[in-house]
């Protein structure tokens, strides 16, 4: 998962916020805790990816992060039916 949160440097919003990553190329290990305590390692392990791409502006909250990963899990959730 230090992979996945490693990759998000690459998202000019992300790393601006300095809300998952600090200067000197450390982390913020009390954030990623709150995450994995919300989330879980293998649902951050899969939605953190996704969620480089789908932030597109800047923030300066960790809240703002737990919303989004938020909505990706009611969406991932969402029950489609196939056909009869």
């Amino acid at each position: 998962m230090l992979k996945e949160i490693e990759s998000l440097r690459g998202n000019q919003h992300i790393n601006r916020s300095s809300v998952l990553h600090l200067k000197k190329g450390k982390l913020n290990t009390i954030a990623i805790k709150i995450l994995l305590r919300e989330f879980g390692k293998e649902e951050l392990s899969c939605n953190l990816p996704i969620l480089g791409r789908k932030v597109k502006k800047d923030f300066y909250t960790l809240s703002y992060l737990i919303a989004m990963l938020h909505k990706m899990s009611i969406n991932d959730n969402v029950f489609l039916p196939g056909p009869l």
